[in-house]
């Protein structure tokens, strides 16, 4: 795993974490910060409600990842950026199920 330096894991999900990676989500030019992003077999978040084993983590609190419907609790998660680092195009999150 990449730097994640001062992101505390996360507590309050309702199983197991199976697939914990850093996500730059606009990119190395963008403003935004690296998350956490988590998959495993859990369905429920603090703040969040009900989910399909897939949240993000800012180091304070859940975020909804967003994914395809057919996504449901992965086991492995990945970035890959699609043409290469330091480009306008922002990482992909793979996830595989």
């Amino acid at each position: 795993m990449a730097n994640l330096e001062g992101i505390t894991p996360p507590v309050g999900l309702n199983g197991q974490v199976k697939a914990p990676v850093e996500w730059d989500p606009d990119g190395p030019s963008g403003s935004f910060p690296n998350i956490m992003v988590i998959g495993g077999d859990f369905n429920q978040a603090p703040g969040l409600g009900s989910v399909p084993g897939l949240v993000g983590w800012d180091g304070t609190r859940f975020i909804n990842i967003v994914g395809p419907n057919a996504v449901t609790y992965p086991k492995l998660l990945t970035t890959w950026d699609p043409d290469g680092p330091n480009t306008s195009t922002s990482p992909r999150l793979c996830r595989r199920c």
